[in-house]
């Protein structure tokens, strides 16, 4: 209906919409990375992380790795329409 605002509905069925939210979320992550501190001793991919160390998670890496999306850091909502990129929306 004219001048009828937008619901939750209508959001759901704006594809392009979403998209568009997707890839500015993925291009311009607010949370760079996160300072953490090993409780206990833990092994990750081979390595022992001592407890007491400092970690420091890159959130932003996997947003710009080559491998997950072609030209990362180029900004193209139209790679969401690509059924394998499925596994990175939210």
């Amino acid at each position: 209906m004219e001048g009828e605002l937008l619901n939750w509905e209508d959001y759901k069925h704006m594809e392009f919409t979403q998209n568009v939210i997707y890839e500015a979320m993925r291009c311009g992550n607010v949370v760079k990375y996160l300072h953490r501190k090993a409780i206990q001793d833990i092994k990750f991919k081979g390595i022992v992380i001592p407890a007491g160390w400092k970690v420091l998670p890159v959130l932003t890496a996997p947003h710009l790795d080559p491998s997950r999306f072609e030209n990362p850091l180029e900004f193209n909502p139209f790679r969401w329409n690509v059924c394998c990129n499925a596994l990175y929306k939210l």
